[in-house]
């Protein structure tokens, strides 16, 4: 709204009764007015050093107003007007005329907010996030982290993010953030693979707890690792070995490495080419994506060295894969949620709420709910959508801020990231116990997922009227994997969980 008058131009304000045909007004002596909002029979537009407010939005009148910083952000909601200016100060109206500073969070930069049914949202860059239920109390969830964040898991009950700036940050509850100086450094991707933390990039380091970390030989030289994943009794990693001539872009060589421990690797004889850019393990099998000659490619394999590629012509690329619930579900670019019990045989999922134009960048799976997230195209604001059984999706609401990169969950909420170290954090509904479970190599591997935290017995019947005790196990929040190795198992044996 409005142009700037330093090249000699007034503020322009445009009008319209049908949003088709506009009249622009031009406000003399304004300086650059960003943000309009009505509320209480009245318009309110701030901008610079000044507000300005109208009641039928053709005649507008300055208002007095002294402050020391820009205003960005402005919201009506509540039946009051709020705005943010951009050193951290919160300023509460009910009539555009008269202000109240109402709070300050030094070292935040709201510069877009927005009223919905829970209340205001304030973000802006550098980690910006301020919410308030009335207007008049405010918490502040600064994440404290400048770069744009591209990925996030969850795990020993800590959330780890990675901006693209290579910086690691750890949380407990997804509010309260601190940096990790071990570890950062090697890449932007991280992982959280059977028991503990992994970050991929140019070298692999492991962490128990996201805070001390170990670097690992992976057997290849001058490694680009994508991403690690854990299966059939061994850790794979994929991604690239790179040569660095002189001039020029780096040589790369598709890479596979295996360990059995997670701490020692070996590389493997062949990779395929490409290879995957992400990984999932379920149903006793690998499956990654890639994108070759400008189509999705999708692969699958039981050991790492054979792999059977399909095609997904509808796509161009891939950006993200999960298994969970006895289904793989893959996301990418242009809307696209694909879904396989096998790995190899690959159908659309059905959007319940229609959503398209998304650039989807990650997927996730917690508490018995899918969950991706990405951006609008051409705009880049910020999208979401959900699903209880990952054929069937719905988009959900979230805060005005700019493209999502990644989520997890865990701890009974999400947390999902993005540009200028957003952090979005949504509460997750608590879900009933679920099993499943296959054979594997003369064993039954039994899957189980169910709240983090909430402690659960496991028991064994032959005939489902005579149940016994086998095991205590304590949900993570992710989809658990526990193999029966009882020594001569009947021919017929049922499982079930108790809470």
């Amino acid at each position: 709204m409005g142009t700037d008058t330093e090249f000699g131009r007034p503020t322009v304000v445009a009008v319209s009764t049908n949003g088709l045909t506009w009249t622009e007004i031009s406000l003399q002596g304004s300086r650059k007015l960003e943000k309009v909002a009505y509320g209480n029979d009245r318009f309110v537009a701030v901008g610079g050093y000044e507000i300005r407010t109208s009641n039928d939005g053709v005649n507008w009148a300055l208002q007095t107003f002294v402050t020391s910083q820009p205003l960005k952000a402005l919201a009506f909601g509540a039946g009051k007007f709020v705005a943010g200016g951009v050193s951290g100060d919160v300023f509460i109206s009910t009539d555009g005329q008269q202000w109240l500073a109402q709070t300050n969070f030094p070292g935040t930069q709201p510069v877009s907010a927005t009223h919905g049914p829970k209340g205001f949202v304030m973000v802006g860059p550098k980690g910006t996030l301020l919410q308030s239920a009335d207007g008049e109390t405010w918490s502040n969830h600064f994440v404290g982290c400048p770069d744009d964040l591209s990925s996030v898991v969850f795990g020993a009950g800590t959330f780890l993010a990675a901006s693209a700036n290579r910086t690691l940050m750890t949380s407990q509850d997804g509010m309260t953030w601190t940096t990790q100086a071990a570890g950062g450094g090697i890449g932007y991707r991280v992982r959280f693979v059977k028991d503990r933390f992994y970050v991929v990039g140019e070298g692999l380091a492991s962490s128990p707890d996201g805070a001390a970390w170990q670097l690992h030989d992976t057997g290849v030289k001058s490694p680009i690792w994508l991403d690690v994943c854990y299966g059939n009794g061994h850790y794979l990693l994929c991604g690239f070995s790179a040569i660095y001539p002189p001039a020029g872009p780096p040589i790369l060589s598709p890479a596979l490495s295996a360990s059995t421990d997670g701490t020692s690797w070996q590389r493997l004889g062949s990779a395929p080419d490409p290879p995957p850019t992400a990984l999932a393990f379920g149903n006793g099998r690998f499956v990654g994506i890639a994108s070759k000659d400008g189509t999705a490619q999708l692969m699958s394999s039981t050991n790492g060295l054979d792999w059977t590629r399909v095609a997904w012509p509808d796509a161009a690329s891939l950006s993200g894969v999960v298994f969970a619930g006895g289904i793989f579900v893959a996301v990418g670019p242009s809307s696209t949620i694909i879904i396989s019990t096998n790995g190899t045989s690959w159908t659309e999922a059905t959007k319940s709420t229609p959503f398209f134009a998304i650039d989807l960048n990650s997927v996730a799976y917690a508490d018995g709910q899918f969950v991706t997230v990405g951006a609008v195209s051409v705009v880049e604001d910020a999208f979401a959508a959900i699903s209880d059984d990952g054929m069937s999706w719905s988009a959900t609401m979230v805060p005005p801020v700019t493209g999502l990169a990644g989520v997890a969950g865990g701890s009974g909420f999400k947390i999902a990231v993005g540009g200028s170290g957003v952090v979005l954090r949504s509460p997750v509904t608590k879900r009933p116990l679920r099993l499943g479970g296959w054979q594997h190599q003369g064993a039954f591997v039994l899957e189980m997922e169910g709240t983090a935290g909430g402690y659960c017995t496991l028991q064994t019947s032959t005939d489902l009227s005579a149940w016994d005790f086998w095991s205590t196990v304590v949900a993570s929040g992710r989809v658990q994997w526990i193999k029966d190795r009882t020594p001569g198992p009947p021919a017929r044996r049922f499982y079930r969980a108790v809470e």
